[in-house]
């Protein structure tokens, strides 16, 4: 989406008062418009109905299954890709999907060793335990006290029924009143609808539909993706922020032939700001790779070290990633006065960013979400690795006084983020810098 052409509405939904933002969204005679026809925009990529933060009633804890927990059940791997069947659109209760709770009550499994399993913060994806007292509500049959408990706040609870962010903007207002959600329900539920896939275009009409709905001056927080203004050179035209900086680094995006290589994509963007001639396949090439993670004869899962090399390969959509070593190392071929840091902070990318230089930092691909620890595995040393789940690289351009700004190679656009969401999971990623120390004007 062209920068120039942003829809002003959102704007001034925030200003609150604004007459533009009225003039959008009063429908004379009314308190509430009539129920519009019109499909809504698709939002920005395809989310899955599995995705926890896009479709699931319950919140993050109980929306992705631990390996522990699937080992536990015959066929509990196959079970997790197959519980759509038969189900309806979008999820209306905690048995609609695949989250812990519908898996508990799906499959036949021994109480005693299910509470170990559960109390366990490190078996679990978030590193987090479940009381005993949340145990209780997840062994137990009352989905409607489950549902109230572990649903996500953005969900409008019903008894045993969540409507969830994504029913909401699926269904009709008048699909709305028909199950009996009121205008108060979605008042309360509104300052949490957040979702990083949600273009301006889709976000808007959202907030369109709940304002007609409740008279509510309630944005849907889409700010934190927008497209650049990309030029025919591929860099991005953008103005310096009075209390900031911005460089200008090209947008790329690492679909489809990169599904899993953001960090080599990162590097391609950051070696194509200095001019360099460089293809994304030159630094695959150099990049040392491993093991994918596989399972030996006794079931010990084994793969290579992050910390070393990629782990698998970054053309594969099954593979993992890589951290910023093994990334500096590659960088080094291409253009000297290369530097790497593990635990930097932001007043460190902003330190080199107001030398000219880009940034290419560790961060994840849906910043609103905790990072998940699926996935474990011994290294060539015996090392345990546990993978962080979304681990993703980007190239930081630019900052304000609320704001950074970074070029986010997954979707090939632009990413405004506030310093407080950023610094979560850049700082839970061991806080990891790859850049160069040139000069600028050099």
């Amino acid at each position: 989406m062209h920068k120039d052409t942003l829809n002003f509405f959102c704007i001034a939904m925030m200003c609150l008062l604004s007459l533009c933002m009225l003039a959008v969204f009063i429908v004379p005679g009314a308190a509430k418009a009539e129920d519009a026809a019109e499909a809504m925009p698709v939002p920005f990529g395809t989310a899955s109905s599995s995705s926890p933060y896009y479709a699931k009633p319950c919140n993050e804890r109980l929306a992705s299954l631990p390996e522990a927990l699937m080992k536990m059940a015959d066929g509990g791997y196959s079970w997790e890709y197959d519980y759509v069947a038969d189900k309806p659109a979008y999820a209306l209760t905690l048995m609609d999907y695949a989250n812990i709770y519908s898996f508990i009550h799906t499959h036949e499994l021994d109480e005693s060793a299910l509470r170990k399993v559960l109390e366990d913060a490190d078996q679990m994806v978030h590193r987090k335990a479940f009381t005993p007292e949340e145990i209780d509500l997840l062994l137990g049959d009352d989905v409607a006290k489950a549902m109230a408990y572990f649903a996500s706040p953005s969900t409008i609870v019903m008894g045993e029924k969540g409507y969830s962010e994504k029913w909401m903007y699926d269904h009709t207002i008048a699909q709305w009143e028909a199950e009996g959600i009121t205008p108060e329900m979605v008042i309360a539920a509104a300052p949490y609808y957040y979702n990083p896939l949600f273009v301006q275009e889709a976000a808007d009409a959202f907030s369109r539909k709940i304002y007609q709905y409740t008279s509510l001056v309630q944005p849907v927080k889409w700010h934190q993706w927008k497209a650049g203004d990309v030029k025919p050179d591929g860099t991005v035209e953008e103005g310096a922020p009075e209390n900031g900086v911005m460089i200008n680094v090209m947008e790329y995006c690492q679909y489809p032939d990169y599904p899993t290589g953001c960090e080599s994509v990162s590097l391609f963007m950051l070696l194509k700001y200095y001019g360099l001639d460089v293809m994304v396949d030159q630094i695959y090439d150099l990049l040392p790779m491993g093991a994918q993670p596989y399972d030996d004869e006794q079931g010990v899962r084994h793969g290579a070290n992050p910390e070393r090399e990629f782990v698998g390969d970054p053309r594969s959509d099954y593979s993992y990633g890589v951290f910023n070593e093994p990334i500096a190392k590659v960088a080094e071929h291409f253009k000297q006065n290369v530097q790497t840091k593990t635990s930097a902070s932001i007043d460190d990318i902003k330190a080199v960013l107001d030398t000219g230089n880009p940034v290419l930092a560790w961060y994840v691909s849906a910043p609103m979400r905790d990072i998940m620890y699926r996935w474990s595995w011994l290294d060539e040393n015996g090392e345990m690795v546990h993978w962080p789940g979304g681990e993703h690289a980007v190239v930081v351009c630019g900052y304000d006084n609320d704001s950074l700004t970074y070029r986010d190679p997954n979707a090939g656009t632009t990413v405004v983020i506030d310093y407080d969401t950023f610094s979560k999971s850049f700082n839970e990623l061991g806080g990891r810098i790859v850049y160069y120390t040139d000069q600028a004007g050099e």
